[in-house]
């Protein structure tokens, strides 16, 4: 692309847009963030790998990317609204049995999740595809007062995808598509230390001392997919994404309280050092179906797995010699989600939308449940409807509730001669909004 063309600019401002930290707390299982499609949102993403309305559907599919007529472009923006509620939380620390005092506070943080997606003819049977996507994305933050501090303040993952693919028809029934993954990933954590159990006095906020972790890094994955037309108005749906192994490469930052300090002297430990953590993000395979019953109905369904279950630790590696490494076990499983939906073209300009989905978490359990990431099983509703201004024009607009299960927590730090065990109950709760302009050239 000439750099001053508009498709160009567009391009780099989605980049930038994504890059620069517009993801927000993660709305699918996990950490992941399904937000990928403004029109696929109003039907709960199902049948998302069958799906043939736009530019996005390569996402789910690359192979679909054959049923987008002509040189299409696709820009999303999904504004996801989370709320985690912690409630009758409390805080012990080992050896000694102390219990802990503090505020309450609410992890969720708003955010904006940007989508660009752009498809042209190659040739009758040959189409090129480029997808600029946020897959994965995290934003949990508590006040420094709150009673699990020693656990977690501040946690953020942002990632951006560059996804060039190339799609193939091979006869009017079958669709091969390919393409390849540039994931940029960067993350920050924070949290406090309890300075005051090494001053005689634990839990005292005022002495507290903080650490905070960054890294970034690029990586690349592949992705697959199958479009197949058994009859006419069915359409099967069978797409891949590889796994990208991410070594972030970072700094850690320790603000020792003035106190500590004096205590420490000339020890290096809780001093700067440079940190690294890996973490493989994980593949998924998605099996589709959408059903035309009637030239106004549509009926879809998915299902998607996903192999959270090579996340079974987050481990930071502190270049510092004299600093033990930070170590959360995690344990996650594999985890499916099951979609159904339904679209209605109430007429030649308008198409409305609605679905259903259940999406598992791959926490196991209370004592692996993080206040990073206080995960649970959700059930999402979602609504959607598409216009057409004209032949070339059109614009989807759509809303999701995700219904999060309460969930509770009973998770104890590790890797550290005091460890702190925080207890409580999250009622969690997500609201998205979603826009797309498509145009047709």
């Amino acid at each position: 692309m000439n750099g001053n063309t508009p498709l160009y600019k567009i391009v780099s401002l989605v980049a930038v847009l994504a890059a620069g930290g517009f993801s927000g707390g993660a709305s699918a299982a996990g950490f992941a963030l399904i937000e990928q499609s403004g029109s696929g949102l109003g039907n709960a993403y199902a049948g998302g790998a069958a799906a043939i309305d736009d530019a996005s559907v390569q996402f789910f599919n690359p192979a679909a990317l054959t049923e987008v007529a002509g040189t299409q472009v696709s820009m999303a923006g999904h504004y996801i609204m989370p709320r985690g509620n912690i409630s009758g939380a409390s805080v012990t620390r080992s050896p000694g049995n102390i219990s802990y005092t503090g505020t309450i506070d609410d992890a969720g943080v708003n955010g904006f999740v940007p989508n660009f997606y752009y498809a042209r003819d190659l040739n009758a049977s040959l189409k090129f595809g480029l997808g600029i996507s946020v897959p994965f994305g995290l934003s949990t933050e508590y006040d420094e007062s709150w009673i699990g501090r020693y656990h977690a303040l501040k946690s953020a993952v942002e990632t951006v995808n560059i996804n060039p693919a190339l799609a193939f028809k091979l006869n009017d029934r079958l669709s091969l598509g390919a393409g390849v993954s540039a994931q940029y990933i960067k993350a920050e954590l924070t949290s406090a230390a309890d300075s005051g159990s090494f001053l005689g006095t634990p839990g005292n906020q005022a002495v507290d001392s903080y650490v905070k972790v960054e890294g970034d890094d690029w990586s690349y994955g592949l992705n697959f997919g199958l479009l197949y037309k058994p009859v006419d108005g069915m359409r099967l749906g069978l797409a891949f994404r590889s796994s990208i192994k991410q070594n972030l490469q970072g700094e850690a930052t320790f603000m020792r309280s003035a106190p500590f300090n004096t205590l420490l002297g000339t020890s290096t430990v809780f001093t700067n050092t440079a940190a690294s953590a890996d973490i493989d993000l994980p593949a998924s395979i998605s099996l589709s179906v959408a059903h035309g019953f009637t030239p106004q109905i549509e009926i879809m369904g998915d299902i998607t797995w996903t192999q959270w279950s090579n996340f079974q630790e987050l481990r930071i590696d502190f270049a510092n010699p004299v600093q033990a490494d930070a170590v959360t076990t995690e344990n996650w499983k594999d985890t499916y989600r099951y979609s159904v939906g339904m679209s209605y073209k109430l007429n030649d300009r308008i198409k409305l939308r609605t679905g259903l989905a259940f999406d598992e978490t791959p926490v196991p359990d209370a004592q692996h449940r993080t206040p990073r990431i206080p995960d649970n099983d959700r059930t999402w509703l979602a609504f959607g409807l598409t216009h057409a201004h004209s032949s070339n024009l059109s614009m989807d607009v759509g809303y999701a509730h995700l219904f999060v299960k309460d969930s509770t927590i009973d998770n104890t730090t590790e890797g550290a001669p005091l460890q702190y065990n925080l207890k409580g109950n999250y009622e969690n709760s997500v609201n998205i909004l979603s826009a797309q302009l498509n145009y047709k050239f």
